[in-house]
């Protein structure tokens, strides 16, 4: 009998065997710890969820790893994270919740950069800031990114709906940083450039006390901060601007200057109302006779008194007590004063010292007198 001789085996190729090897390789590298798969509910065992991925055994995953474990189904399609190829019971170990969370991230990654712009959800306090839900991911919003000012109470934040800016995106430790000041101040420098260019002198605007000081009081144009001096805002005397304004209070203001280059703005509240001072030669003509407003700021010259030792005071018309009736000298509505003569001495309840003074003594008389000192 004939003896073969062995034969090298003929490799296999060809365009079927080359589709096979690559459906093998494919669903072998499918098949590794920490890759996202896709399965089938087989059924469902008390805390248990059954899922079928393909392989040669099924995986489990646990029921609270649902939304709501009552709407799972046998059948549905879901995606897993394969933790573990084979457990001590010879099961696969699947997770749902993390396979969402990676899905998440990397929608976040694929939809946001840095720098970017996110509409979030401000959902809890942690130490040192906030946590906003982006998309379901949470990030990081520092206590000091809150808003433009210190915010030491961030409770009325919890549960609002803000867009932030995207600080910083760390893949390896899955953590975005964001802010909201500095969204809040690029949109308002936007804001500040775009009413520099329309602003104008003599125009009108409309503001609202931002804060008052000594001096004054700044007050915000929806984007730009002017200054309202403490003598533009009335035209009697005032001691501190808030005898006048409050912060908070709205109301329209003049623009008197606006400097470009130094992007400052001066304000005026007096100017939007008529000048008293223009009509001040009609409404009290020289010498005429008038009751004292306490409206006009007037200098009575003490040699025009009838009583030089005497001070002239007066009185609202509407207050009890003597009024002075003093007559205009000159008028100056540049220097915004006047100079009064005055037509009454001090009020009834007062005598002038002169009245009382005895006849100057006439030499060689012998007169009464008192030592007021004496000196060695």
């Amino acid at each position: 009998m004939a003896i073969r001789k062995p034969t090298a085996a003929t490799p296999k190729t060809g365009p079927m065997y080359d589709a096979m090897a690559a459906a093998l390789d494919q669903t072998m590298n499918q098949f590794t710890a920490g890759s996202i798969i896709k399965g089938t509910i087989s059924g469902i065992k008390g805390n248990e969820v059954f899922v079928d991925i393909g392989y040669k055994s099924e995986g489990v995953v646990p029921a609270n790893e649902f939304a709501d474990a009552t709407l799972i189904k046998a059948g549905d399609v879901i995606d897993v994270l394969l933790e573990q190829l084979e457990s001590d019971s010879g099961m696969v170990v699947l997770s749902k919740s993390r396979a969402d969370d990676k899905l998440r991230w990397d929608a976040v990654l694929a939809k946001y950069t840095e720098g970017g712009v996110v509409t979030g959800t401000i959902r809890s306090k942690v130490r040192g800031g906030l946590i906003v839900s982006v998309d379901g991911v949470d990030a990081f919003l520092p206590g000091s990114q809150v808003d433009v000012t210190p915010v030491h109470d961030p409770d009325p934040y919890l549960g609002t709906t803000c867009e932030f800016k995207v600080i910083k995106i760390s893949n390896e430790r899955r953590n975005i940083i964001v802010s909201r000041r500095e969204l809040i101040e690029e949109r308002m420098a936007d804001k500040k450039r775009e009413l520099l260019g329309t602003i104008e002198k003599g125009q009108q605007r409309h503001g609202r006390v931002k804060n008052i000081t000594d001096f004054g009081a700044f007050v915000d144009l929806d984007g730009l901060d002017g200054l309202l001096h403490i003598t533009d805002m009335s035209w009697g005397r005032i001691k501190h601007p808030s005898e006048m304004l409050k912060v908070g209070q709205e109301l329209d203001v003049i623009i008197l200057d606006v400097d470009m280059d130094r992007e400052r703005v001066s304000l005026g509240l007096k100017q939007a109302t008529p000048n008293p001072w223009d009509n001040i030669g009609g409404t009290f003509p020289v010498g005429s006779p008038c009751a004292a407003r306490w409206s006009i700021w007037c200098l009575t010259a003490r040699s025009s008194r009838s009583s030089p030792a005497s001070k002239v005071w007066c009185t609202s018309p509407s207050s009890p007590g003597p009024s002075v009736w003093p007559a205009p000298l000159t008028c100056s509505t540049s220097a915004m004063r006047s100079t009064w003569w005055c037509s009454a001495s001090t009020p009834p309840t007062r005598r002038s010292r002169w009245a009382s003074a005895r006849p100057k003594p006439i030499r060689g008389t012998r007169c009464r007198t008192a030592t007021r000192s004496a000196a060695a």
